[in-house]
């Protein structure tokens, strides 16, 4: 599976395996998301809800 995303200004396409939580993330597209800052070097972002992990444990 491919999706586009934006960040910014710049375009870039993400190549995603076929898994249950791929297909649970693409059932929330699109999405605005908000960036924060992490340990001053990585970013992540909040999904509106928990992906489906597809029967793994925590």
């Amino acid at each position: 599976m491919r999706i586009r995303c934006t960040f910014a200004d710049q375009d870039f396409t993400c190549i995603l395996q076929d898994t249950p939580s791929t297909r649970n993330f693409i059932s929330m597209l699109p999405l605005d998301l908000t960036i924060e800052d992490f340990s001053t070097n990585e970013k992540l972002a909040r999904l509106p809800r928990r992906l489906d992990e597809g029967g793994l444990v925590d």
